[in-house]
């Protein structure tokens, strides 16, 4: 789980979460909350190929459309393009 934890929209994406499961030869388990929907959603399992940015996105194309957030505006900014429309 990578949360952001902030009142303010950070500039990109924290890599720790890909630096673990690749350090530790698993694979990523994506998953998504909805606010509107009060739901999660378990979108995948993402086998990574070791090149950081490929995997970004396409790890990326999994949450496009499938979350939602209480602040919106708070939501890391590679990612507010992903959220879901009304």
């Amino acid at each position: 789980m990578a949360p952001e934890g902030s009142r303010k929209a950070p500039d990109k994406i924290r890599s720790g979460f890909y630096h673990i499961a690749k350090a530790a030869h698993l694979p990523i388990v994506m998953f998504s909350f909805d606010y509107d929907i009060k739901t999660i959603h378990i979108l995948g399992i993402y086998h990574l190929t070791g090149d950081y940015e490929y995997d970004l996105e396409k790890i990326y194309q999994y949450y496009e459309g499938k979350f939602s957030a209480k602040n919106p505006e708070w939501v890391a900014k590679p990612l507010q393009k992903l959220l879901k429309k009304d």
